[in-house]
């Protein structure tokens, strides 16, 4: 069995290694596609890279530079809502990213994110190492970052994260708002592609999307022939009338890709490093980190997992007693990671 504190440095990288191949899939200066049957959801990744990406430096200046490219097929008013909802805690790294894309002549989406209400906290290291040290600047900070209270070496933006890449599957999420707006409406079609049928309750949960906003466009998208919809009980439910002709339009096949809801997979990832990161972490018995990592499971981290969609066989609270649950609970989180 391995410690919680030996686990920290390798779960770091697991997960920063998860990040990079997703943002790849997605276009950003790396290997490409991911292989894997997961359709890369934008808001959810940089809502988790925004502090995740805190620990790798050259991840999170690549993911800068695609988002000066691909900035337009971002929907602000979704990243608010996933990170607001599912408690992501990069708020503040978020308004000077933001202020950065205003800079670069970006449209006023940006301009509203970056918007400084208050004085921010001053002299902050936004890049720190895996021991959690501060990662030493080389020279004078960024002036954009230091505004928004971030200290950080120049932003040197290489370009070499173009465009996403409009033939992999993995990028099936950007090409639908390519091809049908950044709204409800490329999310809808997507989960209802993935999934086959499902009510607006659940859409709306699953997409991140107000109840309001997926029940009128599913009204309106009904109007056009290519959705049906009958009643099961209390809920209307929705699915694609020739789902075949989706497939072939989108040049894919059925059984390709599933749907992975992004932000509730990602917060939880997110919500286990703070938990273990902390110094004061490292300082506890192993009964007691064991007891911090089991309640935060049971407060959030499961149902959020549960939620997600992944195949993860977590283990049972209420049958396995202590260590044993540690070393099932991490064997699983490896295995998702890898």
């Amino acid at each position: 069995m391995q410690s919680l504190t030996e686990f920290r440095d390798e779960y770091l990288q697991l997960v920063l290694r998860f990040l990079w191949r997703q943002w790849s899939a997605l276009g950003i200066a790396g290997h490409g596609d991911t292989g894997s049957r997961w359709v890369a959801d934008p808001e959810a990744l940089l809502a988790c890279t925004l502090t995740l990406g805190r620990y790798d430096s050259r991840l999170f200046d690549e993911v800068l530079d695609w988002l000066v490219a691909n900035e337009r097929f971002i929907n602000v008013q979704r990243l608010k809502t996933v990170m607001r909802k599912e408690g992501f805690t990069g708020t503040e790294v978020l308004g000077a990213v933001a202020g950065l894309l205003a800079e670069k002549g970006k449209k006023a989406k940006w301009r509203g994110l970056g918007t400084l209400d208050a004085p921010p906290e001053k002299d902050r290291h936004l890049f720190r190492q895996t021991d959690n040290c501060a990662l030493p600047l080389v020279g004078a900070p960024d002036p954009l970052f230091q505004l928004y209270g971030w200290l950080r070496n120049p932003v040197d933006l290489r370009g070499l994260s173009g465009e996403f890449p409009v033939y992999s599957k993995n990028s099936l999420w950007m090409r639908l708002r390519a091809l049908f707006g950044v709204n409800a409406r490329s999310e809808i079609i997507l989960h209802l592609l993935l999934t086959g049928r499902s009510g607006s309750s659940p859409l709306a949960r699953q997409t991140h999307y107000f109840h309001r906003t997926i029940q009128d466009a599913l009204s309106e998208m009904q109007r056009s022939g290519l959705l049906m919809s009958r009643r099961m009980g209390r809920e209307r439910v929705y699915g694609l009338t020739d789902a075949e002709l989706w497939y072939r339009l989108l040049g894919i096949e059925e059984g390709d890709l599933v749907w992975i809801c992004w932000p509730a997979l990602l917060s939880a990832l997110e919500a286990i490093w703070l938990r273990i990161q902390p110094d004061s972490f490292g300082e506890l018995s192993p009964m007691l980190q064991m007891s911090e990592l089991r309640k935060l499971m049971r407060d959030e981290g499961a149902e959020k997992l549960v939620r997600s969609g992944v195949e993860l066989r977590l283990p049972d609270e209420e049958s396995l007693a202590g260590m044993e649950y540690l070393d099932r609970l991490l064997s699983a989180l490896r295995d998702l990671l890898r």
